[in-house]
């Protein structure tokens, strides 16, 4: 059995283009997929591995203990589409109700805001030079609006009595994947990488903002 659960309902909210029936085989070839009523129940019964969630910004409401459980029991996480967990959802009346934007989930990740970061100055897109995980890769993504996760991942100070003292550094932040200006410079990133070295945390969270390939993104990273 895979170690990647992946979260996709035909069901639920989705922004972009769905999957396809081939996309869709090729997921459940790739690892254990769930759909929102029982994505709990799933998390539930795995120690570690990596939650794929293609729903962003929506996230069932009825999940989020356990998908937060999970990433602190050391799951991975990578997230595709919009801005990770900004859109809760509930069941009412057997429908899915999308509820206004919110804060609170993702700031139990440690990111403080989500902001929009507009496409207009990219040219072309490239993968990081230092961590080359989407080198010869760029392709699959279209360049397209994004969004600023903005951290806030050290919650203790050296000197708690003291205004502006440093605390540990317990993420290490990358872009996996860049947005390049027509004269050369890094102006967004589409893809990032959190790296939680200590504190509640302590595992690799990947979150993605592209349009529409997540089939190919996804294939791409089998083995």
């Amino acid at each position: 059995m895979s170690d990647m659960l992946i979260f996709y309902d035909e069901t639920f909210p989705y922004d972009g283009v769905r999957p396809g029936e081939e996309d869709l085989a090729m997921l459940r070839e790739a690892a254990q997929v769930t759909e929102a009523e029982g994505l709990e129940s799933a998390l539930n019964g795995l120690a570690g591995g990596t939650l794929v969630m293609l729903h962003a910004p929506y996230v069932p409401k009825q999940a989020w203990t356990a998908v937060l459980a999970f990433l602190k029991r050391g799951g991975n996480l990578l997230s595709l589409g919009g801005a990770p967990f900004k859109r809760p959802v509930r069941k009412e009346a057997g429908a899915w109700k999308v509820e206004a934007e919110q804060t609170a989930y993702h700031q139990q990740l440690h990111i403080h805001e989500e902001l929009r970061v507009v496409s207009c100055p990219i040219e072309h897109l490239q993968a990081d030079t230092l961590n080359p995980l989407f080198e010869g890769f760029e392709t699959l993504f279209e360049v397209a609006d994004t969004w600023n996760l903005v951290p806030h991942v050290t919650k203790n100070v050296e000197l708690p009595h003291q205004m502006g003292s440093a605390g540990s550094m317990d993420t290490q932040i990358s872009a996996l994947l860049k947005g390049i200006s027509a004269n050369g410079r890094e102006v967004a990133a589409p893809v990032v990488q959190w790296e939680n070295s200590r504190g509640a945390f302590r595992r690799r969270a990947l979150a993605a903002r592209e349009s529409d390939p997540k089939r190919e993104v996804l294939g791409a990273g089998r083995s």
